[in-house]
């Protein structure tokens, strides 16, 4: 699973879960927004402005879900939309590659997970139900 990366201190982070999607959805959208400094300042690739609307467009399908998620770069330059509870976390991680996606979900102390030949399909059936088990948690 994609290490998280995120400037939230616990204690924010923390109040994040307790507030409904539309609440944490404008932190994420900052999120996206300040990709590219971040992707700098780590010597990461470049995102593109595709990938980054694609992520605007799950995140917000998804604003429904209690838990604010974290939205990084990733080294291979990638963009990881990561919900955590206490011990658990849902990783959706859009390819720069092809248009593809993943979904990994550590849970329960099961490890599950999904790929994407394109995700557009996103969020699909497997996402929510990873979500919904992971809000239990919360």
């Amino acid at each position: 699973m994609t290490a998280r990366r995120s400037n939230r201190s616990g204690t924010e982070h923390d109040t994040q879960h307790s507030r409904t999607g539309e609440r944490w959805l404008p932190e994420a959208f900052r999120e996206i927004y300040e990709l590219d400094d971040a992707v700098a300042a780590d010597g990461f690739p470049q995102i593109a402005h595709e990938m980054k609307d694609e992520a605007r467009r799950i995140v917000t399908a998804l604003a429904q879900h209690p838990s604010a998620p974290a939205v990084y770069g990733t080294p291979d330059g990638d963009i990881a939309i990561q919900f955590d509870a206490e011990k658990s976390a849902v990783v959706i991680e859009l390819s720069r590659v092809g248009g593809g996606a993943a979904c990994f979900s550590y849970i329960g102390g099961k490890n599950r997970r999904a790929r994407y030949d394109d995700s557009n399909y996103l969020p699909d059936d497997f996402v929510r139900a990873q979500l919904r088990e992971l809000s239990l948690e919360l």
